[in-house]
């Protein structure tokens, strides 16, 4: 069980092909934390070896990161349909299985990501009741452009916003 070390919990999720955006991201969360909080990321990880995880770590100043080795056969038979997809994308369904039970909120975060402020500020927005918040993803704001599987057949609206 991990122990509850943060206020503010971040998850990433990566595999070895995607180290270079997750030191990325870590990097400027880093950089951009304010110290007031205390934040921890937990990485559910695979193929990501002790001299990968160094580098990704090695000069962040405030920001706790933890490694979660995530055994990718929990995922056999699920699909990987594109290039930017791997079996890392799933990891983030095992998240409820590796929170300390104390945290009551978190915020999952693309490996693909920069922050460019206090990820405080985020985690400190109001939900006001619902369950996550979410923002409409930029490339493919609509469920049709995103090309949500089996849209129509589930009646959905094509103009709905998409996140990601």
């Amino acid at each position: 069980m991990i122990e509850l070390l943060s206020d503010i919990w971040m998850v990433l999720a990566s595999d070895a092909g995607y180290v270079g955006p997750l030191a990325v991201a870590l990097r400027s969360i880093d950089e951009h934390l304010s110290g007031r909080r205390p934040a921890t990321a937990l990485i559910l990880a695979s193929d990501i070896g002790p001299a990968q995880r160094e580098q990704v770590t090695t000069g962040l100043e405030r920001l706790e990161v933890l490694w979660h080795d995530v055994d990718i056969s929990r995922h056999d038979g699920l699909p990987v349909p594109d290039d930017h997809m791997t079996m890392a994308t799933y990891h983030r369904l095992l998240i409820g299985d590796v929170l300390p039970p104390d945290v009551d909120r978190m915020l999952y975060r693309d490996v693909d990501i920069l922050a460019r402020r206090d990820i405080a500020d985020l985690a400190d927005l109001p939900l006001d009741g619902h369950l996550l918040g979410a923002c409409v993803d930029v490339g493919a704001p609509r469920i049709a452009s995103r090309g949500v599987p089996l849209w129509r057949e589930r009646g959905l609206d094509p103009r709905a916003p998409y996140l990601n």
